[in-house]
């Protein structure tokens, strides 16, 4: 879906149109993918968040608290113009992660795709990190790939795979309820 590997069989659509025949460049004006190794670029703060965008220091700000980056902002000396270091050396995996989830706040994307994108963070920071970005994509697909089934608990449509093939299909109280793979997972994840 994100465009990364041609499909060996089948039709990916996205809306009507045909992954395949879609011009990919102008595809990834409408999409944003973020991994579960997040990039981040050997560059400032500003740059790793905004790129080449002109936007005010205090939105910038405002996308970091959102993501619950406040604190590691406070702390660097050169504050946005601090120099993060060959792919982020001086972030941890849950802040790179942070870092990629704040970008959202200065996309345009209709489509975004979470691909265990919260991984790195610990259960309270996932909260209420994904409960604001949820909050600012709500006019937008979001496709979540997770196996910390918390972090998908309020979601409308939830896809359960097993072994690349779809093994159910609903919201996370009639899953639990009616769907016995489901419940496991669940069962052990909570145990873990």
């Amino acid at each position: 879906m994100s465009g990364l590997l041609k499909p060996q069989g089948g039709k990916l659509s996205i809306g009507r149109y045909d992954l395949s025949s879609i011009d990919l460049n102008s595809y990834y004006d409408y999409i944003t993918y973020i991994p579960q190794e997040s990039p981040i670029f050997d560059g400032t703060l500003r740059e790793n968040l905004v790129f080449d965008k002109n936007v005010d220091d205090q939105e910038i700000i405002k996308a970091l608290e959102q993501v619950e980056l406040l604190d590691l902002y406070n702390k660097l000396d050169k504050g946005l113009d601090t120099e993060l270091g060959e792919r982020g050396t001086i972030l941890s995996g849950g802040e790179r992660q942070r870092l990629a989830l704040a970008r959202l706040w200065f996309s345009q994307a209709d489509l975004v795709i979470l691909d265990e994108a919260t991984s790195a963070m610990d259960n309270i920071t996932e909260e209420i990190v994904m409960n604001r970005v949820m909050d600012l994509l709500q006019t937008q697909t979001v496709i979540v790939i997770a196996h910390r089934l918390s972090s998908i608990r309020n979601f409308e449509h939830i896809v359960v795979l097993r072994e690349g093939r779809i093994v159910g299909q609903d919201s996370f109280t009639k899953l639990l309820e009616n769907n016995t793979y489901f419940r496991d997972l669940y069962s052990t994840s909570i145990a873990n």
